[in-house]
């Protein structure tokens, strides 16, 4: 006999029915025969609790989880016979900025995941008995189906719920402490989409019920606005909560609903057949764009956009998988055409996200007997016509039976299963993917199995009619396969090798030729398209350059040919031409030509450079801009000129120095940079010859010379330029470290008080200074790190460090942001507590907090298990105050720090306390435990 508990929902049981399971189930037998394997009941002492994959079934997705799920994220040991609000199924999550957002049976939670993605944070968590919501009741167990929030807005979203709860909106500006603005109830909503239409945000709701069916929109940036709580059942009943009920979208009566951008597109199951997409971008007035699929029944849908191009996922009520091009919608009502991709999966349900810009969809499934080693598909849809599943294929024999990667969580595959495990939705942020399995919260992280980034070289740099080209593949991501695309003009037109060699474009017409490279591997496909420009044969010259301009006698001119194409080989032909066009020199050779004047060269007329190049195919001219040649200025004399440096006669704070010296009449120079190797030779370079950059190879003071000459005079020696070269100095690092108290929001310190500070420095400085109330006056200088500081009074301040050499400055840093106060005094700090009889869960501790004094405006608590999060603050003269801290793994050790506050700032407890969360019943009240089930009216139906 197979019982399978899980299916508790969606119709009510008489209690008879529900007292013959109960009554198997208390006569079954040992714990251990109720783990046989092939059935899904639920037994808390086996298959449970739950663990990450093991590492030899990891390819391309790992668990984050090594062990055991953390006990806020498994289920798997719950016999939903006790409180379904202490023991999630989770439904539905959504992903925006930092936040995670789940649905999970009678409870919605709020994760961050900022302090570590792979280990998300319960910071937000409402149970529905404390929500007082209309509808609903202590046994409607799937209370919350479906959640989502507006791209780009975290800080409220929407929730479906079912036995007419409807819609329900919760503002989550603080994610610590959730509120609920507004509910459309006496109805079920189904499925729930967000969106950021405009300025504004809005809801999209499938819903059903006795107060109206249909796609219903809804404001959702109104409903945040609302100051209180607002209840309403429209349409078809009052209508009390301005402008957040917008309107309806059509007559459709959709189960599914889905969108991106300006579009919401939905389908109706089995009662109304196909899919729609209504174009939103007046919510208060759509229109329909798409009416698709009359014939087939829809489970699911999904839509996103890839550039230009929208796309939609289905899946039939037949377990067939399709995706569509519908990016017709653009233009308005339009229909699809063929499915671009099929598939059969045993799924109906789709989720859609993106991982790093990289599309994928993530079809699941309810059910949580599925059996075999997959029942969820991960599929890269970069190219949506081929999609590629990443989900790991190997298995491994374990215990005598063949796993897989996601089968390893089936509860019906056997020993390796977990209890409820039903993969529902999945939704990636960057690399890490979170996966609501009902059962389990869990994260699995990207690793690599990701498609290429296509991209490929050409050579040579210059190609010709007929020159054989080589294409060399330049992507990225480990691909395995290439198609490459020649055509029209290319010769061959395709190639399937990496590296394709002796391509041609015959082609005598100079264009540019389109070439194609799809790049693919086991994750999927790129491509990416280049232009190759094939030249005209003969040669052309775009122009001739001419270096330095004007010129002195005996300095060398060089005349560059500039912009040269032709098919090699080319012949270069040059000439230097006085205003009368005689030739003063000539030569050839290369696209360079140097002319060394002499002093038989006439000055103070121009000349130009004249380049003739040619081939067999022809031939091209080009000359360059006049030339002025100046004659020599006396050079100056020995001792009378000396080189020089940026900043001096400051150190260098660099050990490569750009050095420059002025010397009238000279045309080449020869340096000694100090470094004991005399001088280095003569050059004329007339850019690098009086301007040379050196690099020392360390500290010291360097004495440098130049000599200068020309064809004319003898070499005459500089005075010497003396160069303290120093090393770099830095503060790395410059921060507050004791005697504070630091948190989210800075560092505590009290007046009076030392505080010591750490900090990092490179390089030698000569001197610390800083600046200890950051106003821009550095008022402490010391040859010494300074590490302590006090305060004489109350106040925030950001202090800064400076270091720098004797001569000149170096660099600086801020240190944290300091508040100083005498503040308050705490008398007496957290007292943890058992939460105990108090029913508050086994993952909560009670903080009681006694202040004896009555000069604090408030306190805040923080816990500083993670890094100090803060977790509770209030206001209150001398007495107790207490809280419930939620989000604790029983047994765990955590630690807690108080600090009260006036005017004067923040000021931490005297102590710190420690406690261990403790286990809590949390019984129903109605006694269900003991045997009394009158009170009960269960439910059963779908999976």
């Amino acid at each position: 006999m197979s019982v399978c508990y899980g299916s508790l929902h969606s119709r009510r049981w008489a209690p008879a029915v529900l007292a013959l399971a109960l009554s198997w189930w208390l006569s079954s037998g040992p714990a251990e025969a109720q783990c046989a394997h092939g059935q899904c009941s639920v037994v808390s002492t086996c298959h449970t609790p739950a663990r990450g994959v093991p590492a030899s079934l990891w390819d391309g997705l790992e668990p984050t989880d090594t062990g055991v799920l953390p006990g806020d994220r498994d289920s798997s040991d719950y016999t939903q016979f006790n409180a379904w609000e202490e023991n999630p199924y989770w439904d539905a999550l959504d992903i925006e900025g930092r936040y995670l957002f789940t649905a999970a049976w009678q409870v919605f939670e709020i994760w961050d995941l900022l302090p570590n993605p792979a280990q998300p944070v319960r910071v937000g968590n409402v149970g529905f008995s404390t929500t007082n919501l209309e509808g609903g009741s202590d046994h409607t167990f799937d209370t919350f189906g479906d959640v989502d929030a507006p791209p780009g807005d975290p800080a409220v979203f929407a929730l479906a719920g079912r036995d007419d709860v409807g819609v329900v909106i919760v503002s989550a500006t603080d994610p610590t402490n959730p509120v609920i603005r507004y509910q459309n109830h006496e109805r079920t909503a189904r499925a729930i989409y967000s969106a950021t239409i405009g300025a504004q945000s809005y809801a999209f709701a499938a819903e059903q019920g006795t107060t109206g069916t249909g796609l219903y929109a809804y404001n959702l940036s109104q409903a945040k606005q609302l100051g209180n709580r607002c209840t309403e059942k429209v349409p078809g009943g009052t209508n009390v909560c301005p402008g957040v009920f917008v309107g309806q979208l059509g007559t459709e009566a959709p189960v599914a609903v889905d969108g991106v951008g300006n579009y919401v597109v939905s389908s109706g199951g089995f009662s109304d057949r196909g899919f729609r997409i209504h174009n939103v971008s007046s919510p208060s007035n759509p229109q329909l764009v798409m009416d698709a699929l009359a014939n087939d029944s829809i489970n699911a849908v999904a839509m996103w956009q890839d550039g230009a191009n929208f796309y939609v996922a289905i899946v039939t009520t037949a377990s067939q998988a399709r995706i569509y091009d519908v990016s017709c919608i653009d233009g308005g009502f339009c229909a699809p055409g063929a499915p671009l991709w099929t598939a059969s999966l045993a799924s109906n349900l789709i989720t859609f996200s993106e991982s790093n810009s990289i599309p994928f969809l993530y079809f699941g499934t309810q059910n949580f007997c599925v059996a075999g080693n997959q029942g969820e598909w991960l599929f890269n849809v970069s190219n949506p016509a081929a999609p590629v599943d990443i989900s790991p294929q190997g298995t491994q024999v374990i215990n005598g039976e063949s796993v897989s990667y996601w089968g390893w969580y089936y509860r019906v595959n056997g020993v390796h299963g977990f209890n409820h495990v039903a993969p529902r939705m999945g939704k990636f942020s960057g690399e890490y993917f979170y996966r609501a399995g009902k059962s389990i919260l869990d994260v699995h992280r990207r690793t690599g199995a990701a498609p290429p980034v296509a991209n490929f070289g050409v050579s040579p740099s210059e190609i010709y009619p007929g020159t054989p080209v080589n294409f060399t593949d330049l992507s990225t991501g480990a691909p395995n396969s290439w198609d490459w695309d020649f055509l029209p003009d290319g010769v061959p037109g395709t190639s399937s090798t990496q590296n394709p060699s002796g391509v041609t474009f015959p082609d005598a017409v100079p264009s540019a030729k389109s070439v194609t490279l799809e790049a693919c591997n086991a994750a999927g496909c790129d491509n990416t398209t280049q232009f190759v420009t094939v030249l005209l044969p003969e040669p052309v010259v775009a122009s001739v350059s001419v270096n330095p301009s004007p010129a002195l006698v005996c300095q060398p001119v060089t005349f560059q040919a500039q912009g040269v194409t032709g098919q090699p080989p080319l012949s270069f032909s040059w000439r230097v031409l006085d205003p009368g066009a005689t030739t003063v020199a000539s030569g050839g050779g290369s696209a360079t030509f140097v002319w060394n004047t002499d002093p038989s060269d006439t000055t103070g007329i121009q000349y130009t450079g004249e380049v003739t190049v040619t081939n067999g195919s022809g031939m091209d001219v080009a000359t360059s801009a006049p030339l002025t040649l100046q004659g020599l200025p006396a050079l100056p004399g020995a001792g009378t000129f000396q080189p020089t440096y940026p900043g001096a006669p400051l150190p260098s704070t660099s050990t490569t120095v750009t050095f420059s010296v002025t010397a009238a009449g000279a045309t080449e120079w020869n340096w000694d940079f100090g470094e004991g190797a005399g001088y280095e030779g003569w050059t004329s370079d007339p850019v690098t010859g009086p301007a040379p950059t050196h690099t020392y190879a360390g500290e010291g003071t360097y004495e440098v010379q130049v000599m200068v000459r020309n064809c004319l005079e003898a070499e005459r020696e500089s005075l010497p330029v003396s160069i303290d070269v120093v090393d770099p100095v830095e503060v790395l690092s410059f921060a507050a470290t004791g005697g504070v108290f630091c948190f989210g929001g800075g560092c505590v310190g009290d007046a009076g008080v030392p505080i010591t500070f750490s900090q990092t420095i490179s390089g030698s400085p000569d001197f610390y200074d800083y600046d200890w109330d950051g106003n821009g006056t550095f008022e402490e200088t010391s040859p010494t790190l300074v590490t302590s500081h006090t305060y004489p009074a109350n106040g925030v301040f950001t202090p800064v460090a400076r270091v720098r050499r004797s001569l000149g400055f170096g660099e600086l840093a801020l240190s944290t942001t300091l508040t100083i106060t005498n503040g308050a005094d705490v008398t007496s700090p957290a007292t943890p507590t058992n939460p105990g009889a108090q029913g508050s869960g086994a993952s909560s501790v009670t903080v009681t907090w006694d202040d004896a004094s009555a000069d604090e405006d408030g306190f805040r608590v923080y816990r500083s298990d993670s890094g100090g999060p803060f977790v509770f603050a209030g206001e209150t003269a001398a007495g107790a105050t207490s809280f419930i801290d939620p989000g604790l793994t029983p047994g765990a050790a955590y630690r807690y720090v108080v600090t009260s506050f006036n005017d004067g700032g923040e000021s931490p407890a005297t102590s710190e306390v420690e406690t261990t969360a403790g286990v809590s019943g949390g019984v129903f009240g109605d006694g269900f435990e003991s045997g009394n089930t009158s009170a009960w009216s269960a439910v059963v139906g779908e999976t």
